[in-house]
């Protein structure tokens, strides 16, 4: 069921209390803020799918507090209150917001409950009609598909070890490139399907084995590894990333695209010992794109359980985005540490205008916004600011802790 979790946000102290008060009658819970720093700090600790807010606030008013909201997290209602006329709640309606309530007078407790309703009615219809969509789609998908990684990587196997050493003749060139784009399309979407498949089709079930996961012999680096693998295979192979890899390699002091995929392949992609210290020479040498710091606490997985797919689901599409819409400015950063008693893993790269408007650029983070949910005491934050953008899984200790750390 969806989380029935309420911000509300109001400077007046009689009227939040009055207005909490009354939400939580009708078995919501309620976090609530007497200004909108205080509701930024909050929503940034915790994701909130329904959000109430006075529109004139001192500090930070309801219209920053929104628009504050809606960049970080499009999914989120946020329910305006206005003392002041339409024309305020018309323009916060522009901007976004689910609904507007007049605040004043009796029965405003009332309507406020009675927006926040439609809201999580929106939610629960949505969430549905997608879930069963995906339902769908993932099990038709993952049937087609799911022997594809296997066949073409023994084919690739067989092509790099009969053609490895003449890969800079045109045509092995494109052959072999052509099996290894294969591959990595094949290996994309059955890792995905292979997570969406438990995620979207049986949620409890997911939640319950989340929670009774014990330790295993999957490290965090092994997991990094895993992440990065994919990600570059990805973006050194698929076609429509030919564009944003050129771009890399022109702005950065590495080898050529031949020289990288040919690498690449050779002493990352098919070794079957390969690690993530390995992998951190490679880039060095070939690929200086990336910075990896791992801090403290390791948590461990177990290899057929679910947090290491649900964790390189959400790894994977955050590196692949990063690599795919950086202006190389600066590295892409990838860093993993403990804060407080928070597990924080946040990327962070570089971006210009002209490639944050390209299309797709913020579907599949959407998309991760909504997994995220699924772990209580795992939330997703986004910021963009100054050609800089940045993304943030925290997820609480205490839901890894069952795996132990190393």
């Amino acid at each position: 069921m969806t989380s029935r979790k309420v911000l509300l946000v109001e400077d007046e102290a009689r009227l939040l209390n009055l207005f909490a008060d009354r939400i939580r009658k009708q078995g919501y819970e309620v976090l609530t803020a007497g200004n909108g720093e205080e509701a930024w700090r909050i929503f940034q600790k915790a994701h909130f799918l329904v959000v109430v807010t006075d529109l004139r606030m001192p500090i930070k008013d309801g219209m920053e507090i929104l628009t504050d909201i809606k960049r970080s997290s499009p999914s989120t209602r946020v329910i305006v209150m206005t003392g002041f006329g339409s024309d305020k709640a018309i323009q916060a309606l522009n901007s976004h917001a689910f609904f507007w309530v007049q605040k004043g007078g009796p029965g405003t407790g009332e309507k406020i409950v009675e927006a926040i309703e439609k809201a999580f009615a929106e939610i629960e219809i949505q969430t549905k009609a997608e879930r069963e969509m995906l339902s769908f789609l993932t099990h038709t998908l993952y049937s087609a598909v799911s022997g594809g990684p296997k066949t073409v990587e023994r084919v690739l196997r067989y092509a790099q070890s009969a053609l490895g050493a003449r890969y800079r003749e045109d045509e092995v060139y494109r052959t072999i490139n052509n099996i290894a784009r294969l591959n990595s399309i094949f290996s994309s979407i059955t890792n995905l399907l292979d997570a969406y498949q438990v995620f979207i089709n049986e949620p409890e079930v997911f939640r319950e084995k989340w929670r009774e996961e014990g330790a295993g012999e999957f490290s965090l680096a092994d997991l990094f590894s895993a992440v990065l693998k994919q990600s570059l295979a990805s973006l050194l192979f698929e076609e429509f990333n030919l564009e944003p890899l050129k771009r890399i390699l022109s702005k950065q002091q590495g080898g050529s695209l031949e020289e990288v995929r040919e690498t690449f392949l050779a002493e990352v992609f098919l070794p079957e010992d390969f690690d993530l210290k390995q992998l951190v020479i490679w880039l060095q040498r070939h690929f200086p794109l990336i910075t990896i710091e791992i801090e403290g606490q390791r948590p461990s997985f177990d290899p057929e359980g679910v947090r290491r797919p649900f964790l390189f689901a959400i790894l994977a599409e955050i590196v692949y985005n990063a690599l795919k819409y950086t202006d190389v400015r600066e590295p892409v950063e990838l860093h993993w540490k403990l804060r407080g008693d928070t597990y924080v893993f946040s990327c962070r790269n570089t971006f210009s205008d002209a490639s944050r408007k390209r299309s797709g650029s913020q579907k599949g983070l959407a998309f991760l916004e909504n997994l995220t949910r699924m772990i209580d005491g795992a939330h997703l934050r986004l910021q963009s600011s100054a050609g800089v953008f940045s993304v943030e899984l925290n997820i609480v200790s205490k839901a890894l802790s069952a795996g132990g750390t190393r």
